[in-house]
């Protein structure tokens, strides 16, 4: 939905991560990539949980699908079976 990706951050440092929404709510954590799996994967750990995700970056888009907690890696790059698919760009 618009309302949750307008104000939507996902800030990376070094194998950290914070996720932001609009209202101020989110979650932080660490996460790991494995950019040799096909397609490349991560997985997210926060609170004791973690969400399996494939990714792509090409530079200043990062497409992601991400699991819910606990859930399978993702298969494709869609929003479907739980799974939440989005398109990011690089901050200016």
């Amino acid at each position: 939905p618009e309302d949750f990706v307008k104000g939507f951050s996902l800030t990376f440092t070094k194998n950290k991560f914070e996720a932001k929404l609009a209202d101020g709510s989110g979650e932080e954590g660490e996460f790991k990539l494995d950019p040799k799996s096909k397609p490349a994967s991560a997985s997210f750990t926060a609170g004791g949980e973690t969400r399996k995700a494939i990714y792509k970056w090409d530079g200043n888009s990062l497409h992601m699908c991400v699991s819910d907690k606990g859930g399978e890696t993702p298969k494709e790059f869609a929003g479907k079976d739980g799974n939440l698919f989005f398109v990011l760009k690089k901050a200016k």
